[in-house]
């Protein structure tokens, strides 16, 4: 058994079985490409595009959404300045952890004011985690 995908504009449409000749079950104008040994298996909504299958670009995140992560990077930045706050208060922070609490800080105030960005929610460009920064 074969598996073949219809593409119309460069997606493929459906995917079809079949131990037949797949050009003689349909008319001739459709195009349908054997996926049968591709991997992984392109699937409905996949594009075709220079002869290599790509899975689609995930749906862009709501505003709903973007702010749920804002209160998530909030809370995961008050667990680390906390600490570094601590070390600062009490005299006993190093020149990293000063530099880290400034990192933090800075990532806080992106994140708490993400919906602020002109092109909110549709193009927003997310603050650089620091505990990655190199």
């Amino acid at each position: 058994m074969k598996t073949y995908g219809r593409i119309d504009g460069g997606v493929v449409a459906e995917l079809f079985n079949t131990d037949g000749d797949i050009r003689e079950m349909f008319h001739p104008e459709l195009i349908w490409v054997e996926v049968t040994d591709i991997s992984p298996m392109p699937q409905e909504g996949w594009t075709l595009s220079d002869g290599s299958f790509n899975k689609p670009a995930p749906p862009p995140l709501t505003a709903a959404q973007i702010l749920s992560l804002r209160d998530d990077r909030l809370a995961l930045a008050a667990l680390r300045i906390a600490p570094l706050e601590d070390a600062v208060s009490l005299g006993e922070a190093t020149a990293a952890e000063e530099a880290a609490l400034l990192a933090w800080r800075r990532y806080r105030v992106a994140w708490n004011r993400i919906d602020q960005q002109p092109g909110f929610p549709d193009a927003v460009q997310f603050p650089a985690d620091p505990s990655v920064a190199s």
